[in-house]
């Protein structure tokens, strides 16, 4: 889309009075590399990218909305395969992922 990144990029719009406004680049968290499958819970976007910082494939990142701060991956989940599609639980206790890290299988879903 025009304005992006490069890559996938995760944009943001607004639905009022019943009209969703202009997409909006989230430039906070986009790269030249691939942002994918954005979840928000709490406040914070968890969301998949294959950028610099991941351990190869898609890794899932966190960042809390409105603050300045970078995103961070989310430890304890990711791995050398491609981790993505979160849902968190409002408790932020549990949740569900999915992951291809069993190559026999394909693409699981995790608890």
């Amino acid at each position: 889309m025009k304005g992006g990144k490069g890559g996938k990029d995760i944009y943001t719009s607004k639905l009022e009075d019943g009209t969703w406004s202009l997409p909006k680049n989230m430039v906070e968290i986009n790269s030249s590399s691939n942002e994918m499958f954005p979840f928000v819970s709490n406040n914070i976007l968890f969301y998949s990218s294959d950028n610099a910082e991941s351990k190869g494939g898609l890794d899932v990142f966190w960042k809390i909305l409105g603050q300045t701060d970078k995103a961070k991956p989310l430890e304890g989940l990711n791995t050398e395969f491609d981790d993505f599609g979160v849902y968190i639980f409002d408790d932020m206790a549990k949740g569900y992922f999915s992951s291809n890290r069993n190559s026999k299988t394909g693409d699981d879903l995790f608890f």
